[in-house]
């Protein structure tokens, strides 16, 4: 490929059929023209309202770029401050193909001149400064749900019945906002940034990817482990922690804590933390227990188990004393009165012991000591009934650990009264709120340093 002055005015349309080799070759020659001739009016663009950024992985891999001095591709030292801030504060937004593994890769071929079209080596991305934000892409801004465009349909619905009976546990502030996890980019953005974001979650933003600032709430199936994460918020923001305290663990029912994590706005998202033990408990025993069966879409190795597991006991052949065989299905039969509904157990200890009772109920069957336990994990499953409401996603119920049933049977008899439920979570946070904006109001009259209580 030859390229020359005439080369710059080619077609997005011209670009796109370029080989790969020709495409990067294009990218170093566009890049040297502009930065050769530069007027004044292309600088004063260049350094206040837009810029071009070259990540290439590796800048010696091309034979033409040995007659262009290395310099012209450095970043100037009055933009290195500009790139820093608007890397952190996640304002220079990276494509989905800008991974962690693109500078994993090693460069493998023998041709150093032969770039395999397998393979992306040069990422180009628009830097925009200043007052320069991107053209709107969503018209339908005023949707209230945009995490999940199609929410709340029937097998939403379906599914929130189905989920409201199970505590989970949040770790919540003094107003009782559920507590987040928010990144460093926060506390670096001015003015500007703030408005940039506005302006972004309104009209532009799709779904979160790498480069964004995302704050981070947790739903925890155990309490002790919402707890632990309360500690730790106490012991690294202790100034914060005071400032909003009492932090404490408020449980909830699993079918709210679904709905946020399925709504939550732009740059929020709301994760489910499984019990610790039981993860380490699985990992390291459990799946190696002649009874246990894995999901076939489970990921699982020797250190490592995607998601929330939840345990159900499958159905198994018995031959009965007349030598007839039935099938056996572990459902809430110990409960007459009730539905049949497809049971979802959170902990192995509560599988074995809901075993023994229905193997008790039925002594008349030659049941084993062990059920035969299939594993998987609660992200997944609610995600395969979204997209098929099966029979046994129309029905069935999650039962929650010993620890976290009486945790949340306690909590309820603490409350159990309107009046004191009222008083507590409704006036009482509100009159913080009003003496802490108070306090903020009158210290920012008074003196220019930052808070000290």
């Amino acid at each position: 490929m030859n390229l020359n002055k005439e080369s710059i005015s080619l077609l997005r349309k011209q670009i796109k059929q370029l080989n790969p080799y020709q495409r990067k070759e294009y990218g170093y020659y566009l890049h040297y023209f502009l930065r050769k001739y530069n007027t004044r009016f292309e600088r004063f663009l260049q350094e206040y309202w837009q810029d071009i950024i070259v990540v290439d992985k590796h800048p010696t891999s091309l034979p033409n770029l040995k007659l262009i001095q290395p310099r012209i591709f450095e970043i100037p030292d009055q933009d290195v401050k500009k790139l820093a801030h608007d890397l952190l504060t996640g304002k220079l937004i990276f494509s989905e193909n800008f991974k962690v593994s693109f500078f994993q890769q090693s460069f493998q071929e023998s041709d150093e001149y032969k770039l395999p079209e397998s393979n992306n080596y040069l990422h180009l991305y628009d830097w925009k400064k200043n007052l320069n934000f991107p053209k709107p892409q969503r018209l339908n801004f005023f949707k209230k749900d945009r995490r999940t465009s199609n929410w709340a349909n029937s097998n939403h619905r379906t599914i929130l019945r189905n989920l409201k009976s199970t505590p989970i546990f949040v770790p919540v502030n003094g107003f009782h906002h559920p507590i987040l996890s928010v990144p460093v980019a926060e506390y670096a953005m001015n003015a500007l940034d703030r408005f940039y974001f506005f302006y972004f979650d309104w009209f532009i933003w799709q779904k979160d990817i790498m480069s964004f600032p995302i704050k981070k709430g947790f739903f925890f199936l155990n309490p002790t482990d919402a707890n632990e994460f309360i500690q730790t918020s106490l012991y690294k923001s202790p100034r914060a922690s005071k400032r909003y305290s009492p932090l404490q663990v408020f449980p909830m029912n699993l079918g709210l804590a679904y709905k946020w994590n399925r709504t939550s706005p732009p740059r929020l998202q709301f994760r489910f933390v499984p019990d610790v033990k039981e993860v380490g408990n699985l990992i390291f025993k459990y799946q190696y227990y002649k009874n246990i069966k894995i999901h076939p879409s489970q990921i699982i190795t020797k250190n490592k188990f995607k998601g929330v597991p939840i345990y159900s006991i499958k159905t198994i052949k018995c031959r009965k004393k007349d030598n007839s065989i039935v099938n056996v299905s572990y459902t809430n039969l110990l409960d007459k009165s009730q539905e049949k509904s497809k049971i979802l157990f959170t902990s192995l200890k509560s599988v074995n012991e809901a075993w023994g009772k229905f193997k008790k109920q039925y002594s008349e069957l030659p049941l084993p000591n062990k059920p035969l336990v299939e594993v998987y994990n609660l992200e997944g499953y609610l995600r395969d009934c979204e997209i098929n409401l099966s029979d046994e996603c129309k029905n069935f119920r999650i039962v929650p650990s010993q620890e976290s049933y009486k945790f949340a049977q306690q909590f309820a008899a603490q409350n159990n009264k309107s009046a004191v439920y009222f008083g507590k979570y409704k006036i009482l946070p509100t009159f913080k709120r009003v003496k802490l904006w108070s306090q903020y109001f009158f210290w920012a009259l008074t003196t220019a340093k930052r808070p000290e209580w």
